[in-house]
């Protein structure tokens, strides 16, 4: 009985595993979503007609189509319509076999034959907008499902991603002192980043303003900016200038003046830089970044509570949106399917598969990039900044681990071959 009792539970535990594991969910969810999608799409041609090229059909007589389609040449008949016409002229042919060319040529049906013809073009119908909002929607949700799965799956066995996670986490939980690292984040790294990219904008704007300015222009200055004070600052010349140059001159002064040190000291430090992008300890932590407007990340901090009362609600409208769609396509299949040629209905429906299947590559392709431009190089960035803390605190003589002290100079020695 105990013995009984322990499969169950090893078998409740590997369920249960199973269930929370992110890679077996999202394989489960694209396997669902690509059923319904298939389903969905493949099935809606049957009841939306000949290619959505005309809507609205309507049962007449020949001679009323003659009729209608004087007075409207949008009304089209039906490609079923189309069949039963040449069906009628082909027979017609075989018993009467003396017919002479004009009169093959005048062929008519009877002007009671019943067929039936579309009445308006596909974008004055509702069903068509519905149809291919469905489309987009499909392709959307199996493009998402899809992508979930590679790049969960990616995480998983991707060696670069699983090495560089585990060195973070063992950086995370041996090394990076929240006491030292966040100071260090806010007062040495973020400042010393702000600062370069400070003098990279004005050295920027620098060539920039002597690749605009005429060298006619330029030229009268050339001796003039050749040295220049320690503190960036020209001295005052007192002779008349045209416009032009007037306005050169001002303009590299100031540029010149931003680069001085009491300048960056009192107006850069403090204020927003353009280009620059702070890094919080959140980004090394656990590859987040965020920040509220006027708040630090800590500030944003939700409780799961808070998190589930502020996302349940949309949660729910999605999942009953799509609960009644599919219902509401269901319920139209059941009771509105109408007789059409097969090789019509194959395809109708490959046509709207395929651009599903065109989902698949777009995903892969998809994946492929995100890893190689965004997870693996933030991987990198991260143990880049946690690498520079610890070599300032080896400087400092707070770090003895030997191991680590060896990958320092490792990668100080690799940075300097690659400079």
């Amino acid at each position: 009985m105990n013995e009984h009792k322990s499969e169950g539970a090893k078998t409740l535990d590997n369920i249960a595993s199973v269930i929370t594991n992110k890679r077996s969910r999202s394989l489960l969810f694209l396997i669902v979503t690509f059923t319904l999608i298939l389903f969905a799409n493949g099935l809606l041609p049957l009841i939306s007609g000949q290619a959505h090229y005309t809507a609205d059909p309507l049962q007449v007589t020949y001679n009323e189509y003659l009729v209608m389609k004087a007075q409207d040449k949008l009304i089209d008949l039906t490609y079923g319509a189309k069949l039963e016409i040449a069906f009628y002229e082909e027979l017609y042919k075989l018993s009467n076999p003396d017919l002479t060319p004009e009169e093959l040529v005048m062929i008519e049906p009877p002007g009671n034959l019943k067929v039936t013809v579309y009445t308006k073009f596909f974008f004055e119908s509702a069903w068509w907008y519905f149809d291919t909002g469905l489309s987009l929607v499909s392709a959307i949700f199996l493009f998402y499902a899809l992508f979930n799965y590679l790049i969960i799956r990616s995480k998983d066995t991707r060696l670069e991603h699983v090495n560089g996670e585990n060195t973070i986490k063992q950086l995370n939980e041996k090394y990076l002192d929240p006491d030292t690292f966040e100071p260090w984040i806010e007062r040495i790294f973020n400042k010393e980043r702000k600062i370069k990219q400070h003098i990279r904008n004005v050295r920027f704007g620098m060539k920039q303003l002597e690749i605009t300015t005429p060298y006619k222009v330029r030229r009268r200055f050339k001796n003039h900016f050749k040295e220049v004070p320690e503190n960036n600052l020209l001295p005052v010349v007192y002779v008349p200038f045209t416009k032009k140059e007037r306005a050169y001159l001002d303009k590299k002064e100031e540029l010149l003046s931003k680069l001085d040190d009491e300048y960056i000291k009192n107006y850069v430090v403090d204020t927003d830089v353009k280009y620059f992008k702070e890094i919080k300890p959140g980004f090394v932590y656990s590859g987040i970044n965020h920040e509220g407007v006027g708040q630090d990340e800590y500030s944003t901090i939700r409780t799961d509570q808070q998190r589930i009362r502020s996302s349940i609600v949309a949660k729910l409208f999605i999942a009953l949106a799509i609960t009644l769609a599919f219902a509401s396509i269901l319920t139209v299949l059941a009771v509105s399917v109408t007789k059409q040629p097969l090789l019509w209905v194959v395809t109708t429906i490959l046509m709207k598969i395929v651009p599903l299947f065109l989902q698949v590559y777009f995903a892969v392709d998809y994946n492929n990039w995100f890893m190689e431009n965004q997870l693996l190089p933030n991987l990198k960035f991260r143990e880049n900044i946690a690498m520079l803390y610890l070599a300032e605190m080896k400087r400092q003589g707070k770090l003895t681990d030997p191991i680590v002290i060896n990958k320092i100079e490792v990668i100080t020695k690799e940075r300097g071959k690659t400079k």
